[in-house]
């Protein structure tokens, strides 16, 4: 007989979630072969009944925190879905046709098909065996959870995750499949090769007809920095871009021509207004927003213009300064920059060891330290937070509204020679390949070079066709220290060096900028 106190826990059940464990506690293959879901639980008893057999639990349903919790492998597999553990992030995956959850030990949070949830109780472990909270995975996989207060029990039913309605399958009939083996186009021609110049202030690589940060928008268009010694314009310095739809690789689109558009005032140190013409700017980076569809450019300026280091502008829809710095040197490539409302911003600037905060043409405000100056950090926008891969230090953490940065994940990949995200993941580049990061650190294999098969010529969107690349069209082959292609001028298989130029288009597909053939190159993946 239930005490007074146990029967007032009990009532919680209705708000409270269900534990799963990694131990398999009954056989799978004596459950009857049935779509419908009955289960009966009581807390504190490890008898429980699964779609009519009897079944002994290692570890009771047990209340933890006002929630109930019961052993994992149990209840999923009760339930249809298929559970996975990875033992070095302490990462439950539950997954299913219509559903993904990801939950790790001790974390107050869940992720559900990429979005974040807030746990009432963590997952967690007891008499060595993984507990779940009930409602929270019963609920998100579907099922109706009944508590009889006459019998004490608690009744789960349903039908089970595989036997998906038609009607839900259909909707899925559209989920995007990977290839068997991903392709390669050649999407431009040969653009150009650096050379470097040398002042009394420093040292820089000026291209003769270069490109670099590539960064995809969500309609088609790849977004890069171009520079071209042979402009007759004050700045020799423009945005280009190739559609993926319409565009043509043999000439590349000015999108954005640096003009009087990039002109600003500005307070120096000592509060005088100063300003800032457009030809002093050295484009630097872009950074893409998908979520409000904005691009945006980190520019440095000229080393002479000493009391003003760094710029950040919007570029597209429309050009205007969101921000300036005046003191900061920092190393563009290791930083991050992003929104998650187009008008509050935060970045990085890891030699300096600091974040930044501000509004839209407001002066930025130091808000936190980055905890590390051995740091190189690409950003993610999740569940309406901003997540941050580490590639020196191979982590993931979330970026508190005070500027602080909490790890919530390793990544157990060797080495990370390169990343990008997109659509609440990182992507990330190692010497074999291309790896799809979550932000707990759950590692999917993506592309592996030596699976990728090469198409030959030129692509053209236009007519879905490859056009032969004519010999002697591209201008720097015999320049010293090129890298000599082909007779016919065919380029040859990826190499993924340090810090590889990629980005991945809204099909899931990767851009890369190869700078071995000075080329755009896309990997088909879907």
């Amino acid at each position: 007989m239930f005490s007074e106190k146990l029967g007032k826990c009990l009532l919680l059940l209705l708000g409270t979630s269900l534990c799963l464990t990694l131990q398999s506690a009954y056989a799978t293959d004596q459950m009857p072969a049935t779509n419908s879901v009955e289960i009966k639980l009581k807390l504190n008893d490890p008898q429980v009944s699964a779609n009519g057999q009897s079944t002994t639990l290692k570890v009771a349903p047990t209340l933890l925190n006002s929630t109930t919790m019961v052993p994992l492998r149990f209840i999923g597999e009760s339930l249809g879905a298929d559970v996975k553990w990875d033992e070095i992030t302490r990462t439950i995956t539950l997954s299913t046709v219509m559903k993904t959850i990801h939950l790790t030990l001790d974390r107050p949070d869940a992720i559900v098909n990429g979005t974040s949830v807030t746990l009432d109780q963590p997952a967690t472990i007891l008499n060595e065996t993984t507990m779940v909270p009930l409602r929270f995975i019963t609920e998100n996989l579907n099922q109706t959870v009944v508590y009889d207060n006459s019998a004490h029990t608690i009744t789960i039913t349903g039908r089970k995750a595989e036997s998906t309605p038609a009607e839900q399958l259909k909707s899925t009939a559209s989920v995007k499949k990977k290839m068997d083996k991903p392709t390669v186009d050649n999407l431009t021609t040969e653009l150009g090769q650096s050379v470097f110049i040398s002042t009394p202030q420093f040292v820089r690589a000026i291209n003769t007809a270069n490109i670099s940060g590539v960064v995809s928008g969500k309609d088609n268009n790849v977004y890069m920095i171009n520079f071209n010694s042979n402009r007759s314009t004050l700045s020799k310095y423009f945005i280009s871009v190739y559609n993926q739809k319409s565009g043509d690789g043999r000439n590349i689109q000015h999108e954005v021509t640096f003009n009087e558009k990039f002109n600003i005032e500005y307070k120096d140190k000592k509060n005088n207004v100063q300003k800032l013409m457009y030809f002093d700017l050295i484009p630097q980076k872009l950074f893409y927003d998908e979520l409000h569809e904005k691009l945006y450019m980190l520019a440095s300026v000229d080393a002479l213009k000493i009391d003003i280091t760094t710029v950040i502008y919007e570029i597209l829809p429309e050009v205007k300064m969101v921000t300036y710095s005046l003191d900061d040197t920092m190393n563009v490539e290791s930083n991050f920059f992003a929104t998650v409302d187009e008008e509050h911003f935060y970045y990085s600037n890891t030699f300096l060891n600091r974040m930044y905060s501000l509004y839209s043409g407001e002066t930025k405000k130091t808000i936190g330290l980055s905890g590390n100056q051995k740091q190189s950090l690409v950003s993610v926008v999740n569940g309406g937070r901003i997540y941050l891969l580490d590639k020196v230090n191979k982590s993931v953490s979330k970026l508190n509204a005070d500027g602080t940065i909490s790890e919530v994940a390793k990544v157990n990949i060797e080495n990370i020679n390169g990343a990008s995200s997109r659509d609440g993941y990182f992507y990330i580049a190692d010497e074999k390949g291309f790896y799809r990061v979550d932000i707990h650190g759950i590692i999917e294999d993506y592309v592996k070079l030596d699976h990728l098969f090469y198409n030959h010529g030129l692509f053209s969107p236009q007519t879905q066709t490859y056009e032969q690349i004519a010999p002697n069209s591209v201008g720097i082959s015999n320049l010293p220290g090129a890298v000599n292609p082909s007779d016919d001028h065919e380029p040859g298989a990826l190499i993924l060096g340090i810090n590889p130029d990629f980005t991945v288009d809204v099909k899931g597909n990767i851009i890369i900028n190869d700078n071995s053939y000075h080329i755009i190159r896309r990997i088909n993946v879907f």
